[in-house]
C-alpha cells in the first residue's frame, strides 16, 4: 500500500487498485519482467523485486525504471523491507541481503559474515581462509568464525559482486577466476585485486591451476590459456581438446588434467598439448583429484578411480547416497566425496572404504569445496555458506556405517582392440579369483585367471589373435561378487 493506493505483485505483472480492491488495473510501463514476489513503499517511492533485480516507480506505478547498481547479477529478489531511510532486499539465490540508503540508487551487501551464500571454491593460505562465492571473495583469519568481504578492485563496469569460480595461490599471489571478469590477482592476501587479462580471449573463467612454472585457466569459450609470467599475459593452450568448455583442473606430478565438457584430458607438457583419457569413464565428469597414487573423478554417476594415470577408469562407489558427486578433493592425505544434497563422505584408505561425515550439516546440503587449516576442515556449500569440523572428530565418530568397496573390474585398454588388450581389476582382500572371457552366445572362450590373489590392483593381458571380430565379455568372480565388462575386438 502506498497512500490510498493498493499494489499487487503477481506472475502477470503489477496491478493497482484505487478503490480498496474493488477493481484493478495493470501498471507495468517500463518493466521487463512479469513475476514480482516482492513490493515495498518508501515515501513516494515504490520498489518491485523480481528475478533479475529491482525496479523503482516514483509516480504510483505509472512508469518504472531499474535500480540495480551494486546488486549481484540475477539476484532473484524475494523480499523487500523499509527501515527508516534504509531499504533492504532479500535474495533467494544465496546472495544474502543488500541495503540501500539512497532510495535504490546504490546497493551494498549487508549479510553478516557469509550466511546463506553459495560457495564454489575454497583456499587456505597460511592462517587465512578464502571462500569463492557467487558474489565475490570472502576471507577469514579466525578459523572461519567470522568473514569479511575481500573484493576491493574486483569489479567490472556495470557489475559488482562477481561470480568467482576458482581460487589458487602461487608464491605471494592469489588468483581468482570469475565469470564475465576473467582473472584477478591479489598480491596482498586479498586486500585488493587487479585484473590480469592481457591475451585472455574469454573472460568467462571457470578453473585455475598451477602447473610447474605456468598458470593455466579454463574458460567457457576459449578452452585453456597459459601464463608463464604470473598472469601478466596469456596464450592459447588447447591443442588436442575436443571442446572449448573447461571446468576443472588437477595436477599430479608433472602431469596436468583438465575436465572438458564432461570428459578428462591429460597433458605432460604443462598444457601445450592434451590427450583424452576417459576410457571406462562413462559419466559426466565434474571434478578430479589424486590420492595415494590414484586418480579420482567425481561424476553424475558416482566416483570413478584410475590406477594408471587416467588410461582406464572403474567405478568404485555405487551407493544411491552418492549417485551424483559434485566434487572430489584431497586435503592432506584424506579423500572427500561431496555429493548432490547428500553431504560429505570421507575415505582415509584411497577409496577402499567410505564414512559419512555430514553430521551437523543442514539436511539436503550440496557441498562444492573443501579446505583445511591444521586439523580444522571447512566445507563450502551451494547455498548455506561455510561449515567446519575437526578431523579428529570425523575420524573418531563415524556418522554412518562404513561402506566397503567390493572388487572392481576396469574397462579393458585399449578398447576397441586388435588383437591384444589389458584387463585390470582391484581386490579389497585376498580371495580366490576367476577371470573368464565369453563370446556373444555365452560360450566360455578362455580362463585368464583361476588362482588366489592378494588385495590390490592387478592386470592381465588378453590375446584374441585367433578370435573373430565381435563383442566379448570379461567376467571377474571373487569374494567381492561377480563383475562383467564388454570388450570390442575389431580386426
Amino acid at each position: 500500500m502506498n497512500g490510498s493506493n493498493i499494489f499487487a505483485g503477481t506472475n502477470n505483472g503489477i496491478f493497482l487498485s484505487t478503490d480498496n480492491g474493488t477493481s484493478w488495473n495493470p501498471v507495468n510501463t517500463g518493466l521487463t519482467e512479469s513475476t514480482f514476489p516482492a513490493l515495498a513503499a518508501s515515501g513516494n517511492n515504490l520498489f518491485a523485486g523480481a528475478a533479475h533485480g529491482i525496479s523503482l516507480s516514483t509516480n504510483n506505478g505509472m512508469s518504472w525504471k531499474p535500480v540495480n547498481t551494486g546488486l549481484a547479477l540475477n539476484p532473484d529478489i524475494r523480499a523487500l523491507a523499509v527501515s527508516g531511510s534504509t531499504i533492504l532486499s532479500g535474495c533467494y539465490a544465496g546472495f544474502g541481503v543488500f541495503r540501500s540508503t539512497d532510495n535504490g540508487s546504490n546497493w551494498t551487501l549487508s549479510s553478516t559474515g557469509m550466511t546463506n551464500t553459495g560457495v564454489t571454491a575454497m583456499l587456505s593460505v597460511g592462517s587465512t581462509l578464502f571462500a569463492a562465492t557467487i558474489h565475490g571473495v570472502f576471507s577469514s583469519t579466525d578459523n572461519g568464525d567470522t568473514w569479511l568481504a575481500a573484493n576491493n578492485g574486483m569489479t567490472i563496469t556495470g557489475l559488482t559482486g562477481l561470480d568467482v569460480r576458482a581460487l589458487v595461490s602461487r608464491g605471494t599471489s592469489v588468483f581468482a577466476a570469475t565469470t564475465l571478469g576473467g582473472v584477478f590477482r591479489s598480491s596482498d592476501n586479498g586486500a585488493s585485486w587487479s585484473t590480469v587479462n592481457n591475451g585472455l580471449t574469454d573472460l568467462n573463467a571457470n578453473a585455475l591451476v598451477v602447473s610447474g612454472p605456468n598458470l593455466l585457466v579454463g574458460t567457457t569459450y576459449s578452452g585453456v590459456l597459459r601464463s608463464n609470467n604470473n598472469g601478466a599475459s596469456w596464450i592459447a593452450a588447447s591443442t588436442g581438446l575436443t571442446s572449448n568448455l573447461v571446468t576443472a583442473f588437477m595436477v599430479k606430478g608433472a602431469k596436468v588434467y583438465a575436465v572438458n565438457s564432461g570428459g578428462a584430458f591429460r597433458s605432460i607438457n604443462n598444457g601445450v598439448t592434451w590427450t583424452e583419457v576417459d576410457n571406462g569413464l562413462v559419466a559426466y565428469v565434474q571434478s578430479l583429484t589424486t590420492n595415494g597414487g590414484s586418480l579420482f573423478a567425481g561424476t553424475d554417476k558416482g566416483v570413478f578411480q584410475s590406477t594408471d594415470d587416467g588410461d582406464s577408469w572403474f567405478k568404485i562407489y555405487t551407493d544411491a547416497m552418492a549417485a551424483s558427486v559434485l566434487a572430489v578433493a584431497t586435503v592432506d592425505s584424506n579423500l572427500f566425496d561431496m555429493s548432490l544434497r547428500d553431504g560429505i563422505l570421507l575415505s582415509t584408505d584411497t577409496g577402499s572404504t567410505w564414512t559419512n561425515v555430514s553430521k551437523g550439516l543442514p539436511l539436503n546440503t550440496s557441498v562444492y569445496s573443501m579446505a583445511a587449516i591444521g586439523t580444522t576442515y571447512f566445507a563450502g556449500t551451494a547455498a548455506n555458506g561455510v561449515w567446519k569440523r575437526s578431523l579428529p572428530n570425523m575420524l573418531a565418530v563415524g556418522d554412518a556405517k562404513e561402506r566397503p568397496m567390493t572388487s572392481q573390474l576396469a574397462q579393458n585398454y585399449p578398447n576397441p582392440f586388435n588383437p591384444t588388450t589389458t584387463i585390470s581389476f582391484v581386490l579389497t582382500e585376498r580371495s580366490m579369483v576367476q577371470l573368464e572371457v565369453f563370446d556373444m552366445l555365452g560360450r566360455k572362450i578362455e580362463t585368464l585367471v583361476n588362482v588366489s590373489m592378494d588385495a590390490g590392483s592387478h592386470s592381465v593381458r588378453f590375446d584374441a589373435g585367433d578370435l573373430p571380430s565381435g563383442i566379448y565379455t570379461a567376467c571377474l568372480t571373487s569374494n567381492g561378487g561377480r563383475r562383467e565388462m564388454k570388450m570390442i575386438l575389431n580386426k
